[in-house]
């Protein structure tokens, strides 16, 4: 992003919002609508506010004009005191990365459980079984023990 080669910031632009949209929004869609109770729900819009704040920020000096034009759109859920609210997206500071705040743990987790879900994914799409049909059983095969040790808390997704 430094030497303006939007080239190579574009795929992982790409990527990044398809993992936001098709695993984080996907994940949460019903808390995101306020089926559960009102904690989980001012939470999980919170999330998504401050991740598309970020990235509006961090795009600014790369495509200026889309993104003020997101940030007057955004700026209107700010609190009005907040160091946040600018008159511009240009005249907030870019975050400094906090390394502590990456749990590489969660990180292998997360990726175990999206490896498996894109591969039941394609397996149907090769079977042809449409995503509403459910299916009977699905075996995960892995060498890795700690695969299905930290699996637990995704089996309900996977099972949806």
């Amino acid at each position: 992003m430094g030497e303006y080669k939007l080239y190579n910031v574009i795929p992982e632009l790409i990527k990044f919002l398809e993992n936001l949209t098709n695993w984080y929004v996907r994940l949460n869609r019903n808390r995101l609508k306020g089926e559960g109770d009102e904690d989980s729900w001012t939470v999980s819009l919170n999330v998504l506010f401050d991740v598309l704040l970020k990235v509006n920020v961090l795009l600014s000096p790369q495509v200026p004009f889309i993104t003020e034009h997101m940030y007057q759109n955004l700026r209107l859920a700010i609190r009005k005191d907040s160091p946040l609210n600018a008159a511009s997206v240009h005249l907030l500071l870019i975050s400094e990365v906090n390394e502590k705040l990456v749990d590489s743990k969660v990180s292998e987790q997360m990726n175990n459980f999206m490896s498996i879900v894109e591969t039941a994914r394609k397996l149907r799409e090769q079977k042809k079984v449409s995503l509403k049909q459910p299916i009977s059983s699905l075996t995960i095969v892995n060498r890795n023990q700690s695969v299905f040790d930290n699996l637990a808390p995704f089996l309900a997704y996977i099972q949806e």
